[in-house]
């Protein structure tokens, strides 16, 4: 009897591919075989096995250290967004009346708290222009007059 590598590629030969049809033909013949023709396979086999495990070991060991030593944490496209985003509004220039033009990333506490000032002031205008506005559309009798033939004097004062 041949050593079990030998016995393999002749079971392939046959045509026998599968692991499970290997191992059951193999299974069959050393059944049969003595113990020193055992033992001849195993002396002939196992240094190619024993070979065959340690190399995957050794690879396993080394693609774990290279993952511990050079993984970092991928930053996920949605971070990657919300940093872009930040950067893009930090580059912002804003007006400060009393100082002027400033980029955002440049603005202290102060700085901030007046530009807000500065919007509600800008804000409260809006909206006594907008009441204005509305109070006009009040003062016509309906969706077809323009607001050039009310007599102003007939309008009254917004509320």
């Amino acid at each position: 009897m041949n050593n079990l590598t030998t016995q393999i590629n002749a079971l392939q030969q046959e045509g026998i591919i599968s692991q499970q049809g290997i191992t059951e033909r193999l299974l069959d013949t050393l059944q049969t075989a003595s113990r020193e023709t055992l033992l001849d396979h195993l002396a002939t086999t196992l240094p190619g096995y024993i070979l065959t495990i340690q190399a995957n070991n050794r690879h396993i060991a080394r693609t774990r250290m290279r993952n511990a030593t050079t993984k970092h944490p991928t930053t996920s496209r949605r971070v990657a967004e919300i940093r872009t985003a930040w950067q893009q509004k930090l580059d912002t220039i804003i007006y400060l009346p009393t100082s002027g033009a400033k980029q955002l990333r440049d603005c202290v506490k102060q700085d901030l708290l007046e530009y807000a000032a500065s919007l509600r002031q800008q804000a409260n205008s809006l909206n006594a222009s907008a009441n204005e506005y509305e109070n006009y559309a009040r003062q016509l009798p309906d969706n077809t007059t323009p607001l050039g033939n009310i007599n102003p004097t007939t309008m009254t004062k917004a509320a």
